[in-house]
């Protein structure tokens, strides 16, 4: 596929990221002045270029994180685009999975080479995710996350260890394509990417275009244990266990009396039930050609 700089758009949004959008306009403009770059001031200005104007171009890059490319979904796979991310939030989980880089240059190239895959998107509620949805712990974590002031890793970290004392764990049921999987569980994940961001990888066999997602199922452990828990979570070791197991599907009904939902880190209030399904695939650029 021929892709030329009029065919590329920049999206980002001056009112968030870790970078100033400003410096992220002037490095792609060192690259090639020639791409556009329209500024996201609010989701009605998103979803108004999404519907009069995206039309006009192949490749969409994405200058934000990963709930900035969980709002670009619906027009996926709607549309004929085609997805890049310059990642620029506090976690970039889908970014560092498909492998992009904060290099304009390098991101370009590949963008020009046309080399596309097909990515799973799931659908979870009312909600489209390509990364890690859920309930329990981590949602009722982003749910306190999204009311600080101070962002990025450390203030995600500190507010899972403050709250993991008094969390209860959640009633769970859950019906899927092996059966059925119910009991008390600290969190109950959907995952199609191995990680929430950070590269914390919650279910390390996770692979975005086998056409399934995991089930990832997690009991509360003593705070003894917490520690070697993490770490193999940020090293990729995570496997079943007599607290966490994984189950493979490709729908599932979750029952459950969790107050908070996540999905790609967003925080949503739950519902007794929530319908998971694969919802089909967008295309996003190939990297490490």
């Amino acid at each position: 596929m021929e892709i030329q700089s009029k065919d590329i758009v920049f999206i980002v949004n001056p009112n968030s990221g870790v970078k100033d959008h400003r410096v992220l306009v002037d490095e792609l403009k060192k690259v090639d002045p020639e791409i556009r770059v329209f500024k996201s001031l609010n989701l009605e200005v998103f979803h108004q270029f999404f519907q009069e104007e995206v039309n006009q171009y192949k490749v969409v890059i994405i200058g934000g994180g990963d709930g900035s490319v969980n709002t670009t979904i619906p027009y996926l796979l709607q549309k004929d685009l085609i997805l890049a991310v310059m990642p620029n939030g506090s976690g970039n989980g889908f970014a560092r999975e498909m492998g992009f880089g904060t290099d304009f240059k390098q991101t370009i190239n590949w963008i020009k080479k046309g080399k596309v895959k097909e990515v799973d998107v799931m659908k979870f509620g009312s909600h489209y995710s390509t990364n890690v949805a859920g309930i329990g712990f981590d949602a009722y974590v982003a749910h306190v996350f999204d009311q600080l002031k101070v962002r990025g890793l450390m203030s995600y970290v500190k507010t899972g260890l403050k709250s993991y004392h008094q969390f209860k764990p959640v009633e769970v049921k859950v019906e899927h394509d092996q059966g059925i999987s119910e009991g008390e569980y600290l969190l109950v994940d959907i995952a199609n990417i191995r990680q929430y961001g950070n590269n914390a990888l919650i279910s390390p066999q996770s692979n975005p275009q086998d056409g399934r997602f995991e089930l990832v199922f997690v009991k509360k452990m003593p705070w003894i244990r917490l520690p070697f828990f993490l770490w193999r979570l940020m090293n990729g070791k995570l496997k079943s266990s007599q607290y966490i197991h994984y189950v493979q599907t490709k729908q599932a009904v979750i029952h459950s009396n969790a107050s908070h939902l996540h999905v790609d880190g967003e925080a949503f209030e739950s519902k007794a039930s929530i319908d998971v399904s694969l919802a089909g695939k967008m295309k996003v650029i190939a990297t490490n050609l």
